[in-house]
């Protein structure tokens, strides 16, 4: 789901299995409209994962635990999240992507329409008026998320090849829409339940302000580590 993961494995696969993959080896005059082309056509191809590189599967794309503590006063969320399954990731639509080899800078966007977490969680703190407690099942929505990472590269020596290691990275998760179930809020007592529930969806941009930076932060880690394990197997020669 992630570039630079997408490209090495366009190489990867192509020298190891035979797999046929887009690539944009001698695109030089246009490179980051091969990139997007090979990317999106990638996306696809990897629905279902590739285990003996170490893909993850992109129509169910499992995360990591997470926790998330963000806000204070009339809004303060702690929040933890495990058995994390991501679905969405494979319809995104890639827009646009480039790399700078001078600066070895990376940036990609792509638009996912509608991304679904189903996780596991326990949450407590408070929401205006309404104070959090639970733990149990949770499913959020987050619509046309513009998800946008941020990379710098850097380069070491292995076995007389060069390979990248990520040396910075950021990512955005800008969103336009977010709904959001909780089970089993306050031991669950329906009625409190069914109100934070419903406070959480009429709120959810103020919510959704508050608690972006540090999602982006948690998800960023687990990204980070996905693609840096790529790094580590292809040569930087055959990634760009």
């Amino acid at each position: 789901m992630l570039l630079i993961t997408i490209f090495a494995v366009f190489n990867f696969l192509n020298l190891i299995s035979g797999i046929t993959f887009k690539y944009c080896k001698g695109s030089e005059s246009n490179t980051d409209a091969c990139l997007v082309d090979a990317i999106s056509d990638a996306l696809q191809k990897l629905r279902t994962g590739c285990e003996e590189f170490g893909l993850k599967n992109l129509d169910v794309y499992n995360v990591g635990p997470i926790s998330v503590e963000a806000g204070n006063g009339a809004i303060h969320i702690i929040q933890n999240n495990w058995n994390i399954e991501l679905r969405g990731i494979a319809d995104a639509i890639v827009k646009e992507a480039h790399f700078d080899k001078e600066s070895k800078a990376l940036t990609f966007t792509m638009l996912i329409p509608r991304l679904i977490q189903n996780s596991d969680y326990n949450i407590s703190g408070q929401v205006l008026s309404l104070p959090l407690s639970g733990i149990g099942t949770s499913t959020f929505e987050l619509y046309d998320m513009g998800l946008k990472f941020y990379l710098i590269l850097d380069e070491y020596t292995r076995d007389a090849k060069r390979y990248y290691k990520i040396k910075s990275m950021q990512a955005d998760m800008p969103i336009s829409g977010f709904k959001a179930h909780y089970d089993n809020l306050f031991d669950g007592n329906k009625v409190l339940g069914d109100s934070v529930n419903e406070m959480f969806n009429k709120e959810w941009k103020v919510i959704y302000d508050i608690v972006q930076h540090p999602v982006e932060k948690a998800y960023g880690k687990d990204f980070e580590i996905y693609i840096q394990t790529f790094l580590d197997h292809v040569p930087a020669k055959d990634l760009f």
